[in-house]
Formats: structure tokens, sequence, C-alpha cells
């Protein structure tokens, strides 16, 4: 995030870089509009249509299902907040910036712009943020017990930061 202020902005698009790569490959048009309509928006989470849900492999389909639920009962509202993709406005980036302390970051931006700035949350599912092996895919071998473990941990990570940050 401080990378972010280096540069004069009042919008930024966070995502993962494997996820860029898949939505310029697949679905740049949409990528295009999401980018064009960020400025509307003081926070909005990027998640997965179900038909882009589905293209992951199962461990992260099952575990993030856990994941986005409890996320989703701490907003109050049905969100995919796994997908590594979001957009948010400068002042939201100050708020997070100041703020900001998790390993993992999916929740934690959201719950500080939510509950902490007090400013509004949107969702909007796409289809870019699908899951293609030759791009997003470990390049590296893993157990498939690891693979379960791995996406097991990540989601505890981000479902305590869900219910923590910005309480009390």
């Amino acid at each position: 995030m401080k990378f972010a202020f280096w540069g004069i902005s009042d919008f930024y698009h966070y995502c993962d870089f494997d996820r860029i790569l898949t939505w310029v490959k697949c679905y740049p048009k949409e990528l295009r509009e999401i980018v064009e309509d960020i400025p509307t928006y003081d926070y909005l989470i990027l998640g997965r249509t179900e038909k882009a849900k589905n293209s992951h492999p199962i461990e992260w389909i099952e575990t993030e299902k856990i994941t986005n639920h409890i996320f989703s009962l701490e907003l109050g509202k049905e969100v995919d907040i796994t997908a590594g993709s979001c957009a948010f406005s400068h002042g939201s980036a100050k708020f997070i910036n100041r703020y900001s302390k998790a390993m993992m970051t999916d929740a934690e931006w959201a719950m500080i712009t939510w509950r902490m700035a007090k400013k509004q949350l949107d969702f909007r599912a796409v289809e870019g943020l699908e899951y293609h092996e030759d791009i997003n895919g470990l390049n590296w071998n893993v157990s498939e017990s690891d693979k379960w473990f791995n996406r097991l941990k990540l989601s505890l990570i981000i479902s305590e930061t869900a219910r923590e940050i910005g309480k009390g």
C-alpha cells in the first residue's frame, strides 16, 4: 500500500498478479469496464461469478466457501472476498495504509474501510478472476493433503481477520 502513495491517484485497483494475467488474456473488455467504474466506489470487492469460482481446484472451492461465509456474516451481505482483487478510493487507501497489519489482506482491507473508515463496501462478481492451471497453478509439487491443509490455514487467517479487524 505504501508503494501506491508514491504516485498521485484518486483510486486504486489491487489484484494478485496472476489474476491480472488471466483477466487480460481471457476477459480484457470486462477488465477495462471494471477499471472505468472504479471511481464510483469507496471500496469495491471484486469476486467471482459461480462459473469463475467453479474453475478453481476443489480444495480452493471448499475452503473459500467457509471464508466467504464468515466474511459475509460479518458484513451482513453475501460476497466473495477470497478472489484476490479489490478497488478503492484514495480516502479508503489512507485508512488502509494507516491500520493494515495483517498477513492476509483479503478481508482486512475491506473491514478497515467498512468498520473503521465507515465507508460503503460494494461487491461485483466477474468472470476474469477464473482459474487457469497454466497461469494460476503452483509451479512446484505439493501433496494433496498439503494442498488442503494450506488452503485451510489461509481460510482461518482470513476469517479471523474478518471477525476481528475494527471491532472494539
